[in-house]
């Protein structure tokens, strides 16, 4: 850990473990519902160790991207006068000077086909999530018409609940409430992804 850095949050390890499992079934799934059914219509049959070696290569390449896509990615840093998020050539230093304003949870407006999803037993629970991590979501108006919608407070994230205490109380003096949310910020954020920087023009 850098001198100057307060906390640091990124995936637990049982994250990275879930890959172990999932990657290859995934692959195999892929590799027998499309690529396969692909390859014979141009005259090839993938069987036997040709096939063992198609899904082998397949979850080799789609694993390592996904690692390390995920490793780049989910690594967030709070230091004395920054936010970095991500770390190698996908990191994103955050000025605490960029900072404009925060307006903590996001706007209650969803698009239609989200909101009926609440009607629907099965998808019930998925709805629910998501309404809890949107109001869990704070929304970082930076400067240059650029915001981050920043929600930490996953399972599968050391630290996150604490670094994102720890962020809101050294930036407390720059949270303002809901009916500062212009038209154009409601709708732009109706399907904004978390910790993901968006521009709104």
């Amino acid at each position: 850990m850098s001198n100057d850095a307060i906390i640091r949050c990124k995936p637990k390890l049982y994250y990275w473990l879930i890959g172990v499992f999932l990657y290859p079934v995934a692959g195999f799934v892929f590799t027998a519902v499309f690529v396969r059914p692909l390859l014979f219509l141009l005259g090839i049959d993938l069987t036997g160790r040709l096939l063992i070696k198609t899904w082998l290569c397949l979850t080799l390449l789609v694993a390592t991207w996904a690692y390390w896509h995920d490793y780049c990615r989910l690594y967030y840093t709070l230091s004395i006068s920054t936010l970095s998020i991500g770390r190698a050539t996908n990191a994103v230093s955050i000025s605490f000077s960029e900072i404009n304003s925060i307006v903590l949870a996001l706007p209650d407006q969803l698009p239609w086909w989200i909101r009926i999803q609440r009607f629907n037993p099965k998808d019930r629970a998925a709805y629910k999530s998501l309404i809890r991590a949107r109001e869990l979501t704070a929304l970082l108006r930076l400067s240059q018409n650029h915001y981050l919608p920043l929600n930490l407070a996953y399972n599968f994230l050391d630290n996150g609940p604490q670094f994102m205490t720890e962020f809101l109380y050294r930036m407390r003096s720059k949270i303002v409430g809901h009916e500062t949310y212009t038209d154009r910020e409601i709708d732009a954020l109706l399907t904004a992804l978390s910790n993901t920087l968006i521009r709104i023009d």
